[in-house]
């Protein structure tokens, strides 16, 4: 089946705004989006596909610019491959956030001990 969708059904299936999908096609991260008779945007199924993609990556923290990159890739080794890469950069940053965490957790625990207790505690 070659079902085609319109803007707004698009948006709500890939969970992104008409206006961000709108500017992904604007500056190229998505091919140009087919047109109807009327003249209005149909979006297939892959297209909504790429979309919800985009969508995963951004989460991760993924730019614009290496999602474009990302996804015009043709061999699916270079994207594992770019993919594998991210999620050690994404590792490397979730240690460095936790080390920053338990820093702090624990300058408020030693604070917390130094702090002298109300009578009666």
């Amino acid at each position: 089946m070659n079902e085609r969708y319109a803007l707004k059904q698009t948006a709500m299936l890939s969970g992104l705004s008409k206006d961000t999908i709108l500017f992904y096609e604007k500056t190229g991260l998505i091919p140009a989006i087919a047109r109807n008779e009327m003249g209005y945007r149909v979006y297939s199924q892959e297209d909504i596909d790429t979309l919800q993609l985009i969508a995963c990556l951004k989460k991760t923290g993924m730019s614009l610019e290496d999602i474009k990159s990302y996804l015009q890739l043709e061999a699916s080794e270079e994207r594992y491959q770019r993919l594998q890469d991210h999620k050690e950069k994404l590792a490397q940053q979730m240690m460095e956030l936790q080390n920053v965490i338990d820093i702090k957790l624990n300058k408020i625990k030693r604070k917390n001990e130094q702090e002298p207790k109300p009578d009666g505690i």
